[in-house]
């Protein structure tokens, strides 16, 4: 097919019976494909990985009845075991990541944590007493004072009074060493201390469970007065606003090296949007069809309208995917051949048959 034509091709049929897809574990739908109309020469900087160039001839293809997906579904766990004392949250309400969504009772640790508060108040106050160690520290200094003058006499001392003072400075320093290894010692054990303390509020603030997402909350799992495991999902929540959109292509129709990257729009069936629904292609299923087909998705940005997320789970939408020109096989000018799958010939991969090719006439 040249990459300047005007006229469309028109390939249809419905998608694969095939494993779920990574997004959500959903089974695919069944949707139909039209190739588009107008080839577009537009400015688009692709990953470099593609090969594209700055300015490359895209050929825009136009998908029907899409499937649109959640990409992100997070189900947030309780951090520890206890009693559901709260939910905070609604099903289909929307939260913000950080919300607060249910209470666990929390009665036995809060007050580990009043008791290990108490604990590190009272190492506080041990590790910044130094009075023994300034005690210890004058003594010494008194005893070296009096040898010293005991020794500046000379003769007029005998020798046992000089080993006897001696033998107290001698005393008198080792009782500062051990002054001062106690308050090393109750200096790290305020830093041992402190940990606990943090970790009781840690343990504390875990039994305040929040979403780590924003999103629309799905589903509740548990209600207040339910025991939960530490681990053990308590609600559902969906981000929209990041969706995927599945559509299935022939494997022979596209370079799928350079595929991914590829800018795609969504539109509503009948809905009056001021601007389109953009994303691009982030991936495609690793593996063909009996009827050589294989599954593509594209990621696009959610938008509201008035409150409200305009795309949603499980509707089926209209997708244009701009595709290089030069990833589009070349056909002869006057015919190609093109695959078309009926609804009677949806691939089977327990029962795989071959779909014979339709010859259509590509001007």
């Amino acid at each position: 097919m040249s990459g300047n034509s005007s006229a469309p091709s028109r390939i249809a049929g419905p998608s694969m019976q095939h494993p779920p897809t990574a997004c959500n574990g959903r089974p695919p739908l069944r949707n139909a494909v039209t190739s588009i109309v107008a080839v577009l020469t537009i400015g688009w900087l692709a990953p470099t990985g593609n090969g594209w160039s700055a300015d490359i001839e895209l050929q825009w293809r136009t998908f029907e009845d899409c499937p649109v997906q959640v990409e992100t579904i997070v189900s947030v766990p309780a951090l520890e075991s206890g009693q559901i004392q709260s939910i905070a949250v609604e099903r289909n309400a929307a939260v913000q990541r950080g919300t607060v969504v249910a209470q666990l009772d929390a009665a036995v640790v809060e007050s580990e944590v009043a008791l290990a508060e108490a604990q590190y108040a009272d190492a506080q106050l041990t590790a910044a007493d130094t009075s023994d160690v300034d005690h210890q520290q004058l003594v010494v200094d008194e005893l070296r004072d009096e040898l010293q003058k005991h020794l500046a006499i000379g003769g007029s001392v005998s020798e046992s009074e000089i080993r006897s003072r001696k033998l107290a400075v001698k005393k008198a320093e080792i009782a500062l060493h051990h002054a001062q290894r106690a308050l090393e010692h109750a200096r790290l054990n305020l830093r041992l201390v402190e940990a606990r303390w943090q970790v009781a509020r840690l343990r504390l603030d875990r039994h305040t469970i929040r979403t780590p997402v924003s999103g629309i909350v799905v589903r509740i799992h548990k209600q207040p007065g339910e025991w939960i495991e530490t681990g053990e999902p308590l609600v559902e929540i969906h981000d929209l606003s990041r969706l995927v959109v599945d559509w299935i292509v022939p494997v022979g129709q596209v370079d799928m090296a350079r595929l991914i990257g590829a800018p795609v729009t969504v539109q509503l069936p009948g809905a009056t949007m001021s601007a389109p629904i953009r994303g691009q292609i982030v991936s495609y299923d690793h593996r063909v069809s009996a009827q050589g087909v294989v599954r593509v998705h594209a990621r696009v940005a959610n938008v509201q309208h008035q409150g409200h997320w305009v795309l949603l789970p499980g509707m089926s939408v209209q997708l244009r995917v701009g595709l290089p020109a030069r990833s589009v096989p070349q056909e002869d000018d006057h015919a190609a051949e093109v695959t078309t799958i009926t609804p009677e010939q949806q691939p089977d991969t327990e029962h795989p048959a071959a779909v014979p090719p339709i010859s259509a006439s590509i001007d």
